[in-house]
């Protein structure tokens, strides 16, 4: 696959994966949080996390789509929040369910990684 195919990946995952802690955040974000993501303020957590997602995926969706280029910032955004969740929740892990955290470090630390070797490979 080329760069920018890789990039679309990177951003329409993270797009479908706010929409899905926006719409369902107990449900979608059960592997993070476990038993904790019924209560009602880790809900709202999730939504906001879920709206951020959306915004940098979605951001680099459209960015992929146009000529012109300005994915790579897009790409480098959703990196630095991958790191950012994956330190937070690597920081707080025996506050949380037993294998909540390695689920979301299953799924952040190769896209925090993944992120700048794909923007550096895109040509804007």
């Amino acid at each position: 696959m080329n760069p920018k195919g890789l990039a679309y990946l990177l951003a329409a995952g993270r797009t479908l994966i706010g929409i899905g802690l926006m719409t369902a955040p107990e449900l979608v974000g059960k592997g993070w949080m476990g038993k904790k993501s019924k209560d009602p303020r880790i809900k709202l957590l999730l939504r906001v996390v879920g709206i951020r997602d959306f915004v940098v995926g979605l951001g680099g969706v459209l960015a992929l789509s146009r000529e012109g280029g300005g994915a790579r910032g897009w790409i480098l955004a959703g990196a630095a929040c991958d790191t950012i969740d994956g330190a937070a929740t690597a920081l707080a892990r025996d506050d949380l369910d037993d294998g909540a955290a390695t689920q979301l470090l299953a799924i952040a630390a190769p896209a925090a990684i993944a992120g700048p070797v794909v923007a550096a490979m895109l040509d804007d």
